[in-house]
């Protein structure tokens, strides 16, 4: 071996037998590390709560050389020099240095596991098992995010959990909390342990409480912090409301970290107001951008107004637009106010799309009476108002009614003190027009009367008029 550099914790070294385009690309990465090692270990020991086992006496060993499987490894704790971290060069990797920074980090947590458990006689971190693995991960994305992330061969490693789908009808995500496995390879289950601690972290833990308080499982971990049991259900009830199992995946996570998880901020229609048969586009965002984000929508009158029944917000944005048809209603109908909702995370936001007939006929909006309440023998004004102008005359049909006890449009007889014409006509390009109403007296001393007058143009409205004795 030949030595490039050292710092008092660390010796950095190269085979000897090397071209020497890899050497300088080995020295390159040694001078980076080195730059940065120690505050490493610092921290780390600071994190594991263990201190004092490096030195001048007893430094680490790191070498960049080749590797037949992954980017790094290590060969555990050894207290009279023998403490070895292996490195790839990532030769010719324009982000080569931060990225040999991040492999570093997440070897030395794993010496550190084995230097802890030594100490403290316990078993609780292993860096050969899947709970070893996702703790090293998060190590290094938390020290060196910028040497962890850039590639897809480094991070983020959740997506083989979160996708979850074996075949060919399996797309539950298994549960590597209730147990641990006994590998460091399998990117499921440290995928789901990498996931886990950032939800610990999430919960207010910190990565120094979540080592400290480890057992044997994440579930063990997980209720020594909490004081409470099921671990797997509170995480998985809370990620399956923003990440939903799915037998298609379509997650594309940009971090391990999914937390804090994102919130629907609006969904919203442009243009607010359509005629049957036109399409308007609905935009929903979300308050933080994440991975691909599945919202499910839902029309509350599908006879007016349809949306897809879910949408994708894509990778790394806020917001995503999706179309809204009506269908080319071919009768006159009042102005319908469809609610449109979106949903995701346990929460909804909603939104009206107005849906207006494209036949142009006038539609009653609204009857009112001037005044309500007379006495036998008065006259009352009823106003007749439209929607909107309309290019030919509407014919506004009028009755008045005798009042029954129940809600709605009586269907008793005419009305016996008071009379109303058939119909009144307002003209084209006219939205409103006045009917007399003619009383007659009720016939008694200190009795009240009360008639339903009642007017139609494609829908119906109705109002009270109260007939006083003289």
């Amino acid at each position: 071996m030949a030595l490039l550099t050292a710092t008092p914790n660390f010796f950095f070294e190269v085979p000897t037998v090397w071209n020497p385009a890899a050497f300088g690309e080995a020295f390159r990465r040694a001078t980076a590390v080195a730059a940065t090692c120690d505050a490493d270990l610092a921290t780390l020991e600071d994190w594991f709560s263990v201190g004092g086992g490096f030195g001048p006496s007893n430094r680490v060993k790191v070498v960049f050389t080749n590797l037949d499987y992954g980017l790094g490894n290590n060969d555990g704790y050894s207290k009279d020099g023998g403490s070895l971290i292996n490195i790839v060069p990532f030769t010719g990797d324009p982000n080569g240095d931060a990225a040999a920074r991040a492999v570093f980090v997440a070897e030395l947590a794993e010496i550190l596991m084995d230097y802890r458990n030594k100490v403290t006689q316990r078993t609780t971190w292993l860096a050969g098992n899947s709970m070893g693995e996702a703790l090293s991960t998060v190590c290094e994305a938390l020290l060196h995010p910028e040497g962890y992330y850039p590639s897809p061969i480094r991070g983020p490693r959740i997506g083989p959990w979160l996708n979850y789908l074996k075949l060919p009808f399996d797309w539950h995500r298994p549960n590597w909390i209730d147990r641990t496995e006994d590998t460091d390879t399998n990117y499921v289950s440290f995928g789901c342990g990498i996931v886990f601690i950032y939800y610990l972290m999430w919960l207010g833990y910190s990565i120094k409480d979540i080592i400290a308080k480890a057992g044997s499982t994440f579930e063990e971990t997980y209720k020594n912090l909490t004081t409470r049991s099921g671990g797997w259900k509170a995480f998985t009830d809370l990620l399956n409301f923003h990440y939903p199992e799915m037998p298609i995946p379509v997650y594309r996570p940009t971090s391990d970290n999914l937390f804090p998880l994102p919130e629907l901020a609006s969904i919203t229609v442009t243009p607010p107001s359509v005629i049957a048969g036109e399409t308007a586009t609905a935009t929903v965002t979300l308050d933080a951008a994440q991975g691909g984000t599945l919202v499910t929508l839902l029309s509350a009158d599908p006879g007016y107004a349809t949306l897809p029944s879910n949408c994708l917000v894509p990778l790394g944005k806020t917001s995503v637009d999706v179309p809204v048809s009506t269908p080319a209603l071919t009768t006159a109908f009042p102005p319908a106010n469809v609610l449109l909702y979106a949903s995701y995370g346990g929460s909804s936001v909603a939104t009206t799309l107005t849906v207006q007939s494209a036949v142009k006929k006038g539609i009653l909006k609204s009857l009112t009476l001037n005044p309500s309440t007379v006495v036998g023998g008065a006259v009352s004004v009823a106003t007749v108002t439209l929607e909107a102008a309309v290019d030919t005359p509407t014919v506004v049909g009028m009755a008045a009614m005798e009042s029954g006890g129940g809600p709605g449009i009586p269907r008793g007889s005419h009305s016996s003190i008071v009379s109303v014409q058939p119909s009144v006509t307002i003209a084209a390009g006219g939205t409103q027009e006045t009917v007399p109403i003619h009383t007659s007296s009720t016939g008694q001393q200190g009795v009240t009367r009360k008639a339903t007058i009642v007017a139609g143009a494609v829908v119906t409205k109705s109002a009270i008029l109260t007939i006083e004795s003289g």
